[in-house]
């Protein structure tokens, strides 16, 4: 009975789809009705194969979710979130050829955001094997996004992954050569790149140049440590220390000068402690030298005034 019932409903369902579409149009009805009622019925399936999709993906079913979702951005291209989804799914199951002519549809339909996109068209065709290709899709964000210095970083983090840094190398000095000689950001990543490739002495003069750009914080005591390596291996540890020395002592010399100034300004103000205290830093710095005899004579002079 169950059986029968079964063949029944599939035969109904069958002569349902089967019924031309000509008996479901009314005579009368416009181009205009007509187009508001595929527009609703499109609606309609978007929105149940777009819950068909989470259902597949929660069944762990991903290529069905993949086929409902790729029927859904069929339906409605221009939905970002639609391609993103699609793009994630595709992605999740390392299907890089189906994504392709995505990226390149997004690309040509939505060049305001082909940045994103042409990144990974580009890891699309290093995962096939097409690294010729890759390079060339590289290259165009290259030309179109030469303005902006986070352009040359996605890209040498893009070409390391896929084992061109030759490429990435010579990238990032044509851009720290170029408008971005500034940039302490290139010049790290510079250096990163030569040590991956062997290269220690290009690593540790991108290193330093680093150090002269970037401002003072946690990130130099990552770049100290780097260079620390890089000497260790370079067997120049007594060179480092030598010129770490040297800065410190041209940076004392200018503290001197700076305490000095700073004594002299709270002493013409009267205010005796402050410069007491500056002229003591001066005493500690540099005990023999000229001007630290004359600081500690300021502080012999000044600190009975302390006590009045």
């Amino acid at each position: 009975m169950i059986r029968t019932l079964t063949a029944f409903m599939l035969l109904a369902l069958i002569a349902a789809v089967c019924v031309p579409v000509r008996l479901a149009v009314a005579a009368g009805e416009s181009v205009g009705d007509l187009r508001d009622r595929i527009a609703e019925t499109e609606q309609k399936k978007l929105e149940l194969v777009k819950t068909l999709a989470l259902i597949y993906e929660m069944r762990g079913e991903q290529d069905k979710a993949i086929t409902c979702i790729r029927q859904a951005f069929m339906l409605e291209p221009e939905d970002d979130a639609l391609a993103q989804k699609l793009l994630d799914l595709l992605r999740k199951g390392q299907h890089w050829a189906e994504m392709v002519p995505i990226y390149e549809r997004l690309i040509d339909e939505r060049p305001g955001r082909s940045q994103q996109y042409l990144l990974a068209l580009g890891e699309c065709h290093f995962k096939l094997d097409q690294a010729d290709r890759a390079l060339e899709v590289l290259e165009q964000y290259r030309k179109e996004y030469a303005d902006k210095p986070e352009t040359y970083l996605r890209l040498a983090d893009l070409l390391g992954d896929h084992d061109h840094l030759e490429d990435a190398a010579t990238m990032l000095e044509e851009a720290v050569a170029g408008r971005f000689k500034e940039s302490h950001k290139l010049h790290w990543q510079l250096a990163i790149v030569y040590a991956r490739l062997g290269h220690t002495e290009k690593a540790i003069e991108a290193y330093e140049a680093t150090l002269d750009l970037v401002e003072p914080g946690s990130d130099r005591s990552a770049i100290h440590s780097q260079l620390i390596a890089l000497y260790k291996k370079a067997e120049r540890i007594d060179e480092l220390i030598a010129k770490r020395e040297h800065e410190i002592e041209s940076l004392d010399a200018q503290l001197v000068k700076l305490y000095w100034a700073e004594a002299e300004r709270h002493e013409q103000a009267d205010r005796i402690r402050e410069a007491v205290e500056s002229y003591r830093k001066i005493v500690a710095l540099a005990p023999e030298s000229d001007i630290g005899k004359s600081a500690a004579a300021k502080v012999a002079e000044l600190s009975p005034k302390l006590e009045e």
